[in-house]
């Protein structure tokens, strides 16, 4: 899937994209809560490349499933998993089961979770 420099590079093409896009006032905001999401799991990944006590498979996991396997095994990740699982749960209801999503509820999700799982992971990797 790629090292971690990999997934930070994904991950900074998500945020500019978000920004680009101007994605806090589309009118389509479970399209914003989805490119939050895959931003933050590109740095979960990035961290998780970088642990080395896991076993390959969860330092470099190719579905949702190992990734949170990963995330139960991976200590530096326990503060954050609950965010980074809330967001996955979010991300999955904005691209299957909630047709849309309001603006109230995306500003929750932006400032209650994605928010601080970005800032959170970012400094864990020791990107400003």
């Amino acid at each position: 899937m790629g090292d971690d420099s990999f997934h930070c590079d994904k991950a900074t093409r998500n945020s500019d994209f978000f920004v680009s896009a101007n994605l806090d006032s589309t009118p389509f905001p479970e399209w914003a809560v989805v490119v939050l999401f895959y931003e933050c799991l590109h740095y979960i990944d990035a961290i998780l490349w970088k642990d080395t006590s896991l076993s390959a498979d969860l330092r470099n996991p190719c579905d949702h499933w190992h990734r949170k396997e990963a995330l139960r095994n991976c200590a530096q990740l326990s503060t954050v998993a609950p965010f980074y699982l809330s967001l996955y749960d979010r991300s999955r209801d904005s691209r299957y089961t909630k047709p849309q999503i309001s603006a109230s509820e995306y500003n929750k999700i932006k400032i209650r979770t994605a928010e601080p799982l970005r800032v959170k992971l970012k400094g864990l990797l020791g990107i400003k």
